[in-house]
């Protein structure tokens, strides 16, 4: 049984291809325009949940649909 912590051999590849997805071009201006939070001088963004949730609501909404929760 391995140990829980050991991790394959391409787990740094992993996160390059969700890095890669999070920063593409558009969305990473997105994210400076639109999502970047500062809060006693610190700068927040938000978590990928928070960003596709926001995204997903802000379609609804441009649809017209009934309530968002």
């Amino acid at each position: 049984m391995p140990f829980k912590s050991a991790r394959p051999a391409n787990a740094r590849y992993k996160l390059d291809k969700y890095l890669a997805k999070l920063c593409s071009k558009q969305r990473l201006l997105e994210l400076v325009h639109n999502f970047v939070l500062f809060d006693g001088g610190i700068k927040k963004l938000p978590r990928v949940h928070q960003y596709v949730g926001v995204k997903k609501s802000q379609k609804h909404v441009r649809e017209r649909h009934g309530g968002i929760i």
